[in-house]
């Protein structure tokens, strides 16, 4: 991937943006063979608003990645894509990221004087790779694209049970059907469920994985858990598009939402769900199911707006994790707490003899 951007006149942010793209960019190109990139005259003109192709040394591109500024919105990064390859069964391989330029220099400038720039390189890596991966694979209006499936009954289906009693499309293409039957122990299962809550506005439905089930899944549209990746089942949807030589599904990280969990935790009800299954089992403050961030009762945070997504289903919203040390100079760090790598959260009414500490709804 060959990046061509300019995102700021000041030399420092602009350096922090190159310095989380040439990450994404870093993890990429070690996950996937891209087929050699074809140009064709018209790709000037479908991609005028974005670049002039004479401006740019392609170089041995695969897939030219474009970074323009936007003064419109409130996203961190919007991706989208100009031009496919119609001689490489109509791949994608003219893209773009539109950056918000006053967010992240605003943003940047708050960071840098709170001293944990690390929390916002974390944010704009994470949007960086999901505007990215939607871009190599996972658009609505690239299904009907994918070579050896049949659009029309091969990519995705509604799945006839209605999961958690509401309607819900499934992605069932082979790969990605065997990594959901694998991952859950759901032998059989049709495929993967994608996000049934319509917001109409942010474009969630059907072109993210359902938030219900997959709580640590960067293409979920709501993120339960920190941190976030990209497990074995978004690589599949990579690997079964058929428009890349191989994927490395040694870089899927490996999470546990539902892991093992069988064929009730992608069907139940929410309130079987809450009964059966630790993922969903709450309390108004606490740790998250895996231990790895402080959280909150998602139906009473931000007046239960998080689970529109989760089909009304509770849970516990991550809003701090632990396991990473960018909060230990922030003011979220309480005393005696530690951020770092193998640290882990859990509940304790141990202090110091009259000492009183501030209670978790005092910090959000």
């Amino acid at each position: 991937m060959v990046p061509d951007y300019q995102i700021s006149q000041d030399p420092d942010v602009q350096q922090f943006f190159e310095n989380v793209l040439n990450s994404s960019l870093q993890y990429f190109s070690e996950l996937i063979d891209i087929n050699h990139i074809n140009y064709v005259t018209e790709s000037q003109f479908y991609c005028s608003d974005y670049y002039s192709e004479n401006s740019i040394d392609m170089g041995d591109a695969d897939v030219l990645l474009i970074i323009s500024n936007s003064s419109q919105g409130n996203y961190l990064v919007l991706g989208g894509t100009c031009y496919l390859d119609t001689q490489n069964n109509k791949a994608p391989n003219i893209m773009y990221l539109k950056v918000q330029k006053y967010i992240i220099e605003q943003v940047y400038d708050i960071y840098q004087e709170n001293g944990v720039n690390g929390g916002l390189y974390y944010q704009y890596l994470r949007s960086i790779n999901h505007e990215i991966f939607h871009n190599l694979a996972f658009r609505i209006d690239y299904f009907s694209n994918y070579p050896i499936y049949d659009y029309s009954s091969q990519v995705y289906d509604f799945l006839d049970t209605k999961p958690r009693g509401y309607p819900t499309l499934a992605m069932i293409t082979e790969n990605v059907k065997k990594e959901v039957q694998d991952f859950f122990g759901c032998p059989n299962y049709e495929g993967m469920q994608l996000e049934n809550a319509n917001n109409n506005q942010q474009n969630a439905y059907i072109e993210h994985l359902e938030s219900t089930i997959f709580g640590n899944n960067l293409m979920s549209y709501l993120y339960i858990l920190e941190p976030r990746g990209f497990s074995r089942v978004e690589l599949a949807i990579l690997d079964d598009s058929n428009w890349y030589n191989s994927i490395n599904y040694d870089l899927a990280d490996v999470y546990f939402w539902g892991k093992d969990k069988g064929c009730d935790f992608l069907e139940n009800s929410c309130i079987d769900l809450q009964n059966k299954f630790e993922e969903f089992k709450t309390k108004q403050f606490g740790c998250s199911f895996d231990y790895k961030s402080k959280a909150i009762q998602a139906s009473q945070y931000k007046n239960g707006q998080y689970t529109f997504y989760t089909d009304k289903c509770d849970f516990m919203y991550s809003y701090l994790p632990c396991n990473t040390g960018i909060y230990n100079q922030d003011s979220k760090a309480e005393i005696y707490e530690s951020f770092q790598s193998n640290s882990r959260c859990f509940e304790s009414t141990l202090r110091n003899k009259g000492e009183q500490i501030q209670t978790i709804s005092q910090m959000l």
